[in-house]
């Protein structure tokens, strides 16, 4: 009798233990399932709202079955997560998230003031754009699923009286992650700067607040210790006109093409181009007008190590 009320005891303990276990599971069970659900993942560093601002993620879905999806904002600061919206993407059809609507806050999602990156997470491939609306233009860009140590620009313009530049990146990961940027100016300095990035948490720069960064063109050569997601975004006041674009991965090519170049009024384009420190380039331009043979540039440009270019 002695003997056998420990087993007795023993034996209840691991019901219990094991009833517990399977209760856990299955609360734990709907959660492990969506994710495994939403396979895809696409990022965009850039998100920010106010009552001024318009924001929009459309969402298109090309396949030939319907893609579930979420939209999830990291925020620099504060509380990190938030699920904006979630939906279903018909086949064949264009979608998407109103994040936010100048003048009115009824509709808003994210929390406002405060620069957050986007997640996106779907059960198909989809195609995804940021749309932002500020400083009196819009800037957009695709979503990626690229990450990288290393991202490049190759060119933008810092002059405070007409423009406003934010570079801003996301850390996809788990762990802290280290980041070093270096500015190249098109007089050949080098000017770096260096910040720490928390799990799932987006950061970056005002570059206008940056004082030690001079007016005028300049690149960007951002290296992490860790893959992470890196966007710039330009706005210029006078002009109305700007651009987002996620940088250049994996320390940039050999070649590339650019599908449009934009004339300004003195029907002048404007093609930018840099040389991280320890790499020279000698670079030849050739452009294509509809229906006519490609034309190559008049000249060709040397940009030495470590300088930005402008053609």
């Amino acid at each position: 009798m002695t003997d056998a009320r420990p087993g007795r005891r023993a034996a209840r303990r691991r019901s219990c233990a094991s009833q517990k276990c399977d209760n856990l599971m299955e609360a734990l069970e709907p959660r492990r399932l969506l994710n495994a659900d939403l396979p895809f993942t696409y990022y965009y560093p850039e998100g920010y709202v106010h009552d001024g601002i318009s924001e929009f993620v459309p969402i298109t879905n090309t396949g030939d079955t319907e893609v579930r999806y979420e939209l999830h904002a990291r925020y620099e600061v504060g509380e990190r997560d938030q699920l904006l919206a979630e939906g279903v993407i018909a086949p064949g059809t264009r979608g998407g998230v109103t994040i936010n609507r100048a003048g009115s806050p009824s509709e808003r999602l994210a929390r406002p003031d405060t620069p957050y990156a986007l997640v996106l997470r779907t059960s198909g491939p989809v195609g995804a754009t940021m749309s932002h609306y500020d400083f009196g233009t819009a800037v957009g860009e695709s979503f990626t699923e690229q990450t990288s140590i290393e991202w490049t620009f190759p060119g933008s313009l810092k002059d405070p009286a007409r423009t406003r530049d934010f570079l801003v990146f996301y850390n996809p990961t788990d762990e802290r992650v280290a980041v070093a940027v270096v500015v190249y100016t098109d007089d050949g300095q080098q000017i770096p700067m260096f910040t720490t990035l928390d799990p799932q948490r987006r950061g970056g720069w005002n570059i206008n607040d940056e004082a030690r960064i001079p007016n005028g063109v300049y690149a960007l050569q951002v290296v992490a210790s860790r893959p992470i997601v890196a966007a710039l975004s330009h706005y210029e006041l006078d002009a109305g006109r700007g651009f987002g674009a996620v940088g250049v991965p994996d320390g940039g090519g050999t070649a590339g093409f650019l599908g449009g170049v934009e004339f300004d009024a003195g029907n002048r384009g404007l093609a930018d181009s840099v040389a991280p420190a320890g790499f020279s380039t000698i670079q030849q331009w050739c452009a294509k007008i509809p229906f006519q043979r490609p034309v190559r540039a008049a000249k060709t440009s040397t940009c030495a190590s470590g300088c930005a270019l402008a053609a």
